[in-house]
């Protein structure tokens, strides 16, 4: 036995220290947990195997020896894994070991008592034996990620796979401790089930306690929705709905004008992506909507990353909303099966793994614009900020998931949408279909596109913004990424103290992280620590190491604390370093608006001072009533200022009364609101409500002639939006309005 244990304890160590070394799995985490399963099952079996040996008459002797062999064993691999902190931060060691104990040992102690049974049914090739189960035990949850709905499987010996790599919050939930109770309760039955040998009665006793045992951890499993179908996911949303080209499930608690609006949006974004495949799937998509991201997180397996599984011609979208351009990407994931090959439908490598690359790509360059700019424009304009990886390297099985996910898509998605337009559909169809087989020419197609993303004209303010919106690493990268994903999620649902409080925490594990730096001056400021809150505002706005963009949020917030202090000179000072570069149309507006207030406070106008109350007092945005009484005094003092009204159909807007709102935008416009940022949102607000009272015809014109005018400095993504708009708005006249047939 003293081999025995020896030898796993050498696997445990090893296997431990080589992943000390890989990327995401080099902390005590939820991966090195998940990895470290395949080790421990194999090691499980073998003093499993041992223990059987040593008690050949006595089942349950030999599984109390294997309980104790495996609790001995599983430390072993938190040795390399513990010691590896002092190169690699860990945030929280204490989940790291819960997830540890609950997937690893749990996996391991499984395993030894499969072992046991196995040493008890088995004398020869046991360990063929044992590979089969282990092989076999994969079956089921593979066979459900495939035929069914849910992308989180539950297992055997390898426990729990979470689903996508891009939801980063992982926990612990009921879920998940069912199915390892499950787990423990399936190799006790069995340890039972190969004792019963003779008449023993005692035994067989033994054995239908554990069968019952494990029959109701199996009725447990089911109530807590472990194993899901397509059908109890549908059942448990509601509601189904039929049109031309889809069947729909989703929340029954939607109102009918909802459920009306959505179905219509889908039969357009259907109409989007026809036009950019030119073939349609031959039978209609299944498309699941589910209320929340909690909720598609439960029954799917999934939180905030959107699903689509082509093979099964359907998608899974969560707080859907009329004209999200998502719609558009995830329905082509489910048209892509026009341009592929069966059983999965994917373009494959040679190592018959999915080109994701493509996949995304695709998806991508049909959804096309995102913000301002076009995936052409982005691409150009990343690809300028810093080197890049090869379309080649992207194309590959694990390229893909190496850099952020924002770069991968968007230059993914701006090289297939090249190939679509540039060199053909036929070739861009071909280049999906054989996949890896059809990469010939790749090398030369590249050398095109990125002539063609050279030739792109971009602002430097397009350069420095692309800089900060994708330079960012990828979730292999990240400092303890599921720890402070987690930490944020709590940010964002706690109440102001405690939300500092967490906030800190980030900062402490990552002091130099720019999202949690601008926090803390957020929260400072809400907190009336304003001298505080400048400090770090002006220690952002002139660090050399943040990046341009996060500079000048740092010191448009120096502005507002200077301005609520009364340093109008020092907060003018910090407006005008601003006056070059915005790129969002948010920060122009902020921007534009300020400097407004302070040139009236420069006339020696009252209603300067009112202005920036409220822009910069946080517990003035944050009283709606207040701030409406504000915006209503500044209209009386100033009737004619374009500004007031812009400022009061803003406050209308948040109240969620928009035709108030629309009114105030009107009349902003028609006295001649000079800023062609707030042109643009008021316009854009007045379209947007034309089309949420069902005036489609109006709106469609709106955003057209939007889509025409020269003095908004509209950038192409802005303009491909209106269009698509527009044409939105036409097709729901035409579904919604009576205004023809339907297509």
């Amino acid at each position: 036995m003293k081999a025995v244990f020896l030898c796993s304890a050498a696997v445990l160590l090893a296997c431990s220290a080589g992943l000390c070394f890989v990327p995401l799995c080099h902390l005590l985490a939820f991966e090195f947990a998940l990895v470290m399963t395949l080790p421990a099952s194999f090691v499980g079996a073998a003093v499993g195997m041992k223990a059987s040996d040593l008690s050949p008459d006595h089942v349950g002797q030999a599984m109390v020896r294997a309980l104790l062999w495996s609790l001995l064993l599983s430390p072993w691999a938190l040795i390399p894994i513990t010691l590896n902190m002092f190169r690699v931060k860990n945030c929280n060691y204490t989940d790291g070991l819960m997830f540890y104990f609950l997937v690893t040992e749990v996996s391991l102690l499984v395993a030894a008592w499969v072992g046991v049974a196995l040493g008890h049914l088995v004398q020869r090739r046991r360990w063929l034996w044992f590979t089969g189960f282990f092989l076999g035990s994969l079956i089921p949850p593979l066979w459900r990620l495939w035929y069914e709905p849910p992308v989180d499987a539950f297992s055997l010996f390898v426990a729990y796979f979470p689903g996508p790599i891009y939801d980063e919050v992982i926990s612990v939930g009921d879920r998940v401790l069912a199915s390892r109770v499950e787990d423990i309760l399936f190799a006790v039955m069995l340890c039972a089930l190969s004792a019963c040998k003779g008449p023993s009665k005692r035994r067989w006793l033994w054995a239908a306690l554990s069968i019952a045992g494990m029959v109701g951890c199996r009725v447990m499993t089911n109530k807590l929705q472990v194993h899901r179908s397509a059908e109890q996911i549908a059942d448990a949303l509601g509601r189904t709905e039929s049109t031309d080209h889809f069947v729909v499930h989703g929340p029954s608690e939607w109102d009918q004008q909802k459920w009306e609006r959505l179905l219509v949006d889908l039969e357009f974004a259907y109409e989007e992506d026809l036009a950019f495949f030119m073939e349609a799937p031959k039978k209609p998509i299944e498309v699941f909507f589910y209320k929340d991201a909690v909720q598609k997180k439960r029954l799917l397996g999934a939180g905030r990353t959107q699903i689509s599984k082509p093979w099964q011609g359907a998608i899974h979208l969560h707080h859907p909303r009329v004209g999200d351009s998502i719609t558009i990407h995830e329905l082509a994931h489910a048209f892509s099966v026009v341009w592929s090959r069966g059983p999965i439908y994917l373009p494959r490598n040679l190592f018959v793994l999915p080109i994701m690359g493509l996949v995304e790509g695709v998806a991508e360059g049909a959804e096309w614009a995102h913000g301002r700019l076009d995936l052409h424009q982005w691409a150009s304009a990343m690809q300028q900020a810093k080197p890049l990886p090869s379309i080649s390297t992207l194309m590959s099985g694990v390229g893909f998931y190496l850099k952020n996910a924002s770069v991968s898509y968007t230059r993914c998605g701006s090289f297939v949408n090249f190939i679509r337009y540039n060199e053909g559909l036929d070739t861009a169809k071909t280049l999906y279909e054989e996949g890896a087989d059809g990469m010939g020419r790749l090398p030369e197609w590249e050398a095109k596109w990125n002539a063609l993303l050279s030739s792109q004209e971009l602002s430097a303010e397009a350069l420095e913004h692309a800089r900060m919106r994708y330079d960012r690493p990828s979730v292999f990268h990240k400092v303890c990424a599921h720890e402070i994903a987690a930490l944020r999620s709590r940010r964002g649902t706690s109440k102001l103290e405690k939300a500092y409080q967490i906030n800190e925490s980030i900062l402490h594990f990552i002091p130099g992280d720019l999202d949690a730096r601008m926090f803390r001056i957020r929260y400072l400021h809400q907190l009336d620590r304003t001298d505080e809150a400048l400090k770090e505002a002006i220690a952002l706005g002139h660090d050399p190491k943040a990046g341009a963009v996060w500079r000048r949020k740092g010191r448009l917030y120096e502005g507002d604390l200077r301005s609520l202090q009364s340093d109008y000179a020092g907060a003018l000072e910090a407006y005008n370093s601003l006056e070059l570069g915005a790129f969002e149309r948010d920060e122009a507006r902020n921007l534009h608006v300020r400097k407004a207030a302070l040139r009236r406070i420069e006339e020696g106008e009252q209603v300067g001072v009112m202005m920036l109350e409220l822009l910069t007092n946080p517990k003035l945005t944050q009283n709606q009533d207040d701030y409406l009484a504000l915006t209503d005094t500044f209209v009386m003092q100033a009737p004619y200022d374009p500004l007031a009204w812009y400022l009061r159909g803003r406050c209308h807007q948040n109240r969620r009364e928009m035709e108030m709102a629309v009114q105030n935008y009107e009349i902003s416009l028609d006295l001649g609101l000079d800023d062609e940022a707030l042109r643009y949102e008021s316009l854009y607000r007045i379209a947007a409500y034309a089309f949420e009272q069902g005036r489609f015809e109006e709106a469609s014109a709106m955003y057209g002639e939007m889509a025409q005018r020269d003095d908004l400095m509209l950038e192409r993504g802005e303009r491909f939006e209106l269009e698509r708009w527009s044409r939105r708005a036409a097709f729901f006249g035409e579904r919604l309005s009576g205004g023809g047939e339907e297509r």
